[in-house]
């Protein structure tokens, strides 16, 4: 009675060992294609060469170097950050930096990236890039020890083809080529993640304000600790938010932190290549941006993004399964969120983590109904989608050539989110009703 049983099994076994194999390969040739930078030689001169590649930790490095010095409540005017620009980093002469890159973290960046500034450029690159990677691979260990027996092997199995998954796929190599911190990011949605699952609120606190780097995914992530009334969480959020605003004072003094938002607000909709950057993101406004301006657009996606934070609330309220819920509410800030990149997909291994290898050994806990959830059709649909995301994106990615750099180059990211986002909502719908 037992072989039928086995057989399966072995089978399963052996798909996911290849699968891993060819992550694994695919994941060396991201690493190889990183690795040919990390020479600080060979790094400034494709700098200098095409200072675009590596321009968004170009722009956190300025950050940190403005901080605390006397033109620092000049630092939101797109002339100073040129002239910043041109000087340290483009060794002085005129470098490429159009009004479409200007600069709109928010003020307390400046005194995060302070420590980071303080070193050389290139070394500082490559500090950063080891932040962004220790960052994903903790964070993706972390969620998949949520709710795990601590003797449970498949979990670190999990684990370990998640994180290829994530390093293999186009979203890790262009956070590295443009230098985002979505690494560092995704380790602090994975820590405020895993504290609030945990019911430790101070620390999931300290995380939801340190997500506030990106303020729209901060406004996404503190729909859970509003609907659930953790309100000590909510002020330690709060608290956290009001330091990094004094210390964001202190680096550029109060005149600098009030032209934050009518900078971005200019930035983001009247800039030159405005429109061009919008059809780059690989959300619902990126969709749209096709058939509508970007100004209209900013209003129309703010309106969704709206309507979705109520509908994430509503399933929060009525839900019981966090970890669906938060693979959900992650989505959602991808797809419907105002401003998501090709480099954001890399969240993606968050509902990845909080959802794979769970239910099918700890049917044990669950009702009757839960278990059929977990063994439905758009479980498997869920795991089929997550498999198949990292394998076409580097087809993808291969495949595109000379649209490389046009709209539909990013087209198939946002048909994944969309879907992703779709079957999750039909999970925790059917979760909400059990």
């Amino acid at each position: 009675m037992e072989a039928p049983t086995k057989k399966p099994k072995l089978l399963g076994n052996i798909v996911v060992f290849l699968y891993a194999f060819v992550l694994l390969v695919l994941s060396w040739l991201n690493l190889k294609i990183v690795l040919e930078q990390y020479p600080a030689d060979a790094f400034l001169a494709k700098v200098h060469s095409d200072n675009m590649n590596f321009i968004d930790f170009s722009k956190y490095y300025l950050c940190g170097k403005a901080a605390f010095t006397p033109d620092s409540h000049e630092f939101y005017s797109y002339p100073n950050q040129k002239k910043l620009f041109d000087d340290l980093i483009n060794g002085g002469s005129e470098g490429n930096f159009p009004p479409a890159q200007a600069i709109e973290f928010p003020p307390y960046v400046l005194p995060l990236m302070y420590p980071i500034s303080r070193l050389p450029f290139p070394q500082a690159f490559q500090f950063w890039t080891i932040l962004n990677w220790l960052g994903l691979a903790s964070g993706i260990s972390l969620l998949c020890k949520l709710g795990a027996d601590k003797n449970n092997k498949s979990k670190k199995v999990v684990a370990m083809v998640i994180t290829l998954a994530a390093l293999c796929a186009p979203p890790i190599l262009r956070t590295f080529m443009v230098g985002q911190p979505t690494g560092i990011l995704f380790c602090f949605f994975s820590l405020y993640i895993y504290f609030f699952i945990k019911q430790k609120d101070i620390l999931a606190g300290v995380f939801l304000s340190l997500i506030s780097i990106k303020p729209h995914y901060a406004v996404f992530m503190c729909i859970p600790a509003l609907m659930q009334k953790r309100f000590k969480l909510v002020l330690a959020a709060a608290a956290c938010e009001t330091i990094l605003l004094i210390l964001a004072v202190w680096a550029s003094n109060l005149e600098g932190v009030l032209g934050y938002v009518h900078y971005v607000i200019a930035t983001d909709t009247t800039a030159p290549e405005a429109e061009h950057l919008v059809s780059h993101m690989v959300n619902l406004r990126g969709m749209l941006s096709i058939f509508l301006p970007a100004q209209a657009l900013l209003l129309l996606s703010l309106s969704i993004s709206f309507l979705a934070l109520m509908a994430c609330g509503w399933l929060f309220f009525r839900g019981k399964n966090e970890r669906w819920l938060f693979a959900l509410l992650v989505l959602a800030c991808l797809f419907l969120g105002p401003h998501t990149h090709m480099y954001d997909c890399l969240l993606v291994a968050i509902p990845a983590a909080l959802t794979l290898g769970h239910g099918q050994n700890e049917q044990s806990d669950q009702s009757e109904q839960n278990k059929q959830i977990e063994n439905s059709f758009w479980k498997k649909l869920w795991v089929i989608i997550l498999a198949a995301y990292p394998i076409i994106a580097v087809f993808s990615l291969v495949a595109i050539g000379p649209l490389k750099e046009t709209y539909y180059a990013f087209l198939p990211y946002s048909f994944f989110n969309f879907f992703l986002l779709l079957v999750a909502f039909l999970i925790c719908l059917r979760h909400s009703k059990s």
